[in-house]
């Protein structure tokens, strides 16, 4: 009974996240729709209260002298059964999810439409963070069966034969998640909020690798240190890497090679809200020539996108904003940023173009960004 329990909570809460990532193994898998983050908030309030409750009516009941556990035994550990359940369920459900994937993978637009009803940039759209919070529970799934564990080796070796198909199943999961972002950023430019999610996979994949070198190896003591360092590296590189300029040049480098439409390639307003090295590519893009004719939709499209643009660039760091302002008072240094100071000078030095812009248009209130 135990072991059906087991596997039933990993199906329905994996098969949910599984389903919801992707239409293509949503119409092949059939589970009960069930509201996870409803169900998670019960159980949450309710195991916090049941502990307290019940450790304080454990007290009232039970003399002190036998309170305490005379050994260190677990309160719950898992079998040969509980394992080879639990962790074969996932394997299989990992492994029908992948193989769902081939399709689209293999098949392309065409299949995908005939599958689903879908684009290609409709499906690109939906589906990533779901992927990235199977990965983010299946950590503590193999972390916590491998710590309940009844002793033995013979146990202990099943555990890892059966986990090591989950962590490469997981990898091809990273994969999948990877071209789908790439296929969004391919139709919808890239943005830091897509940029994230993408760093944070990339160090959950490295969190599994180490997974697999330490916990199922029964050296577990490093574990929690490792991710921890491995967390705070990707951290600092990340820092030093610039995002917001990385984001700026892929959709500058973008929107180069993509073919003109009703709507500009390039989202300039977008542009105008990144920070630091940034700025100074989102200044060429406002001032650089417009796109299409005279009077066409793509001309006012593109023309109202400026302006906003440059509204936006000379209210954060145009002559008069209040960067610039708060940089003039005395001992302002202690307020100096590198980031800042490439943006007040890319702005300051293009602040009269970017005034004709503004005023050749019916520009939004400068507060409204």
């Amino acid at each position: 009974m135990r072991a059906v329990l087991i596997s039933c909570a990993l199906l329905i809460v994996f098969g949910a996240l599984l389903r919801g990532a992707d239409p293509i193994f949503a119409s092949l898998v059939r589970l009960p729709d069930i509201e996870l983050d409803v169900i998670a908030s019960h159980i949450l309030v309710i195991g916090f209260f049941a502990w307290i409750v019940g450790g304080w009516s454990r007290t009232t009941v039970i003399e002190r002298e036998h309170a305490t556990r005379q050994e260190s035994t677990p309160y719950f550990q898992l079998g040969a059964l509980d394992v080879t359940a639990a962790l074969g369920t996932l394997n299989v459900l990992f492994a029908a999810f992948v193989f769902a994937q081939l399709g689209w993978f293999f098949g392309g637009e065409q299949f995908l439409h005939a599958r689903t009803g879908l684009t290609a940039a409709t499906y690109a759209r939906q589906g990533f963070f779901q992927l990235v919070w199977v990965v983010i529970l299946v950590v503590p799934v193999l972390v916590g069966t491998r710590a309940v564990l009844q002793p033995g080796q013979a146990l202990a070796r099943r555990h890892t034969l059966l986990s090591l198909p989950i962590v490469g199943l997981l990898g091809a999961i990273i994969a999948s998640a990877m071209l789908r972002m790439k296929m969004y950023v391919h139709f919808y430019g890239l943005t830091t909020d897509r940029l994230y999610p993408i760093v944070f996979m990339v160090w959950l994949a490295i969190v599994l690798v180490w997974l697999s070198l330490t916990v199922l190896r029964d050296w577990g003591r490093p574990f929690a240190a490792g991710v921890a360092i491995s967390g705070l590296a990707v951290l600092a590189i990340l820092n030093a890497s610039d995002p917001d300029a990385f984001v700026a040049r892929v959709d500058v480098e973008r929107a180069a090679h993509l073919p003109p439409t009703s709507q500009p390639s390039l989202d300039v307003v977008h542009l105008a809200g990144l920070s630091g090295h940034a700025v100074p590519l989102a200044t060429e893009a406002v001032l650089a020539p417009p796109v299409g004719s005279e009077g066409s939709a793509l001309r006012k499209a593109d023309d109202a996108q400026r302006c906003q643009a440059a509204t936006m660039l000379l209210y954060r760091w145009g002559p008069n904003s209040a960067t610039s302002v708060r940089l003039d008072r005395d001992a302002a240094w202690r307020l100096w940023n590198a980031d800042n100071a490439i943006a007040l000078r890319a702005v300051g030095a293009h602040a009269n173009q970017l005034r004709a812009i503004r005023h050749t248009c019916k520009a939004p209130p400068a507060d409204s960004h």
